[in-house]
């Protein structure tokens, strides 16, 4: 494991702790969501006691088999996500899923830049998304609803992108993470 990767795990550690001041129920009250202090900085350690990696909890048995990463968002907040990396896991998504806890999401990566938006078919919670180009730039954030019935509305972010990041409607807003700031992501290895 690079330091990199350490000091990224310590800091979102740090960031996730915040977040449980409200017992096994992670979903704030409304108007209230966010991540705690997802701006944590790092606590000094001796390199032979890295801090543990963080990890997504488990969401639903349609997703918790995906592969996870350490995305940072404007060189300064760092998340686990879990990672939809192929056609399948891309058009599942985060269907079915019933709690997002702030401070996690769910990264779509695809293998060339695209146009076009997402749709909330099936999808239980609230989220932002954040469009990001290929150099990772993000180009366009919007809020989207839940939608279990037909039509329901595309969130077309209106330029091309490569990446994108779902997470709790109003994490972006909370931690300060902005169009223009640039998305990074790192592949977490598992144990096993």
């Amino acid at each position: 494991m690079t330091k990199t990767v350490m000091r990224l795990a310590l800091v979102s550690v740090l960031a996730l702790a915040g977040c449980d001041d409200a017992g096994d129920d992670h979903r704030p009250p409304p108007g209230r969501e966010g991540a705690g202090d997802a701006t944590a900085s790092p606590v000094p350690q001796s390199p032979d006691d890295p801090a543990p990696v963080p990890t997504v909890p488990p969401l639903h048995p349609s997703v918790d088999d995906y592969p996870e990463a350490l995305v940072t968002l404007a060189d300064r907040v760092t998340i686990p996500v879990k990672v939809a990396d192929d056609v399948e896991r891309r058009e599942h998504g985060l269907m079915e899923v019933e709690d997002l806890p702030p401070g996690t999401g769910m990264l779509f990566v695809f293998d060339g830049e695209r146009t076009g938006g997402f749709w909330m078919k099936n999808t239980l919670v609230p989220l932002d998304i954040a469009y990001a180009d290929a150099d990772g730039e993000i180009v366009s954030i919007l809020a989207m609803e839940p939608c279990v019935a037909d039509p329901c509305e595309v969130y077309d972010p209106g330029a091309a992108y490569q990446r994108a990041l779902e997470v709790p409607q109003g994490w972006f807003a909370e931690v300060g993470v902005e169009v223009g700031d640039l998305l990074e992501w790192e592949p977490l290895e598992r144990d096993g």
